[in-house]
């Protein structure tokens, strides 16, 4: 298999309060399911890089990611977060099927989202943008070359800096994130329901 995964764990989690990565769930800390669904779906562990804990992490996002790249040796990459503890091996399995440049799962806004107070956007027309993402390691490496920038995800990136779209697939309540102290209840609360 032509894939790597890196598991972005080394964030502050300031919005959190407490290191979320570390976060105990059914016994396992939060990166650890994710190391977990990554080997369920057959990535050998010697390709999965784990930032904060074999990898040194980054002032930012993609300084980490850019680290991590260092050690990538695969012609794919999948970067996944800690922070979304119940990803699914089947989810990991579609990106590597995945061979567009930027790959990502989006969510359907729920809500109307206001950008200004003035500029209202139908929430027909707005995804929120999950994690686990797929990239072309070439062009992730080439949008990085002139250093990382502080975005929030690489889909992001590719965008601002190769004018490459991402292509899209349906993600779930599942890749829900850790962000908040109330997060982590509606994250136990799906995972004990399985409603995902």
């Amino acid at each position: 298999m032509n894939t790597s995964c890196i598991i972005l764990a080394a964030g502050m989690a300031t919005r959190f309060g407490s290191l979320k990565q570390n976060l105990p769930i059914h016994g396992k800390q939060a990166w650890e399911w994710v190391y977990g669904a990554c080997m369920e779906a057959d990535i050998n562990g010697k390709n999965i890089h784990v930032v904060g804990k074999d990898v040194k992490g980054g002032a930012f996002r993609q300084e980490s990611v850019f680290n991590a790249l260092k050690y990538v040796k695969q012609r794919r990459v999948i970067i996944l977060e800690a922070a979304r503890p119940a990803v699914t091996s089947e989810q990991i399995k579609e990106l590597i099927s995945c061979n567009h440049s930027s790959c990502t799962f989006v969510f359907p806004s729920s809500d109307t989202v206001l950008v200004k107070p003035d500029v209202y956007l139908h929430r027909a027309k707005c995804f929120r943008i999950q994690t686990p993402q797929a990239f072309n390691v070439k062009v992730l490496r080439k949008a990085l070359k002139d250093g990382p920038l502080d975005l929030t995800d690489e889909t992001r990136l590719l965008h601002h800096k190769l004018e490459i779209k991402p292509h899209l697939h349906f993600g779930g309540l599942n890749l829900h994130k850790l962000t908040y102290k109330e997060d982590k209840t509606i994250l136990e609360t799906l995972w004990n329901k399985k409603k995902f």
